[in-house]
């Protein structure tokens, strides 16, 4: 674990000190003056840092609330319900994990301009959820396959709905599942 930090906490402390203090050669040491409260200040002063910070949250968290609820919903759908095509269904979302992103670059951002969302917020969070869903699917399709099958009939008997069973037996279930792939598709 502390392998994998190391770069971060060097960021971190390079962060605190004065340019005297890295141009000598002093990542690692004692800083000999902290600067944390001016270096923090240049970079929100000179750089639009906070606006790429706002940017980021208004693109990457919608797309993690869309990609978590399409994928439960067609997760749950391919796990407990069965009809004709499930499987090629599925096998289309796998196989949709194959496909690197670069070669569809083309195709998508033609499809973009047509339908005016070039260059867009909107644009972006429509890529990342249609891009991460397959993942995401997958994943969840297996946790909710696990689930017994008892609890959605008893339910359905009982008169709930299939978006009550959703949401009141599925969701609280794999809520575990959904949390690691919420930090997972944060982080993407």
């Amino acid at each position: 674990l502390g392998i994998w930090l190391l770069p971060i906490i060097g960021v971190l402390l390079t962060s605190t000190r004065s340019l005297a203090d890295i141009n000598a050669g002093n990542y690692w040491g004692m800083p000999s003056h902290w600067a944390i409260i001016e270096n923090y200040s240049t970079v929100f002063k000179t750089t639009p840092m906070l606006r790429y910070f706002i940017n980021s949250l208004v693109v990457t968290v919608p797309t993690v609330f869309a990609t978590l609820i399409l994928s439960s919903l067609t997760g749950y759908s391919l796990a407990k319900h069965h009809f004709r095509g499930n499987f090629l269904i599925f096998a289309l979302f796998i196989a949709g994990n194959f496909v690197p992103a670069q070669i569809l670059m083309i195709p998508v951002r033609t499809l973009t301009l047509e339908l005016g969302i070039y260059d867009t917020k909107f644009g972006l969070i429509l890529f990342h959820t249609a891009f991460q869903t397959g993942f995401c699917t997958f994943f969840l399709r297996g946790f909710v396959k696990e689930l017994p099958h008892e609890l959605v009939e008893s339910a359905r008997i009982d008169g709930a709905s299939e978006f009550r069973v959703y949401w009141n037996i599925i969701i609280p279930l794999i809520s575990p599942a959904l949390a690691a792939l919420a930090v997972l598709e944060f982080t993407f």
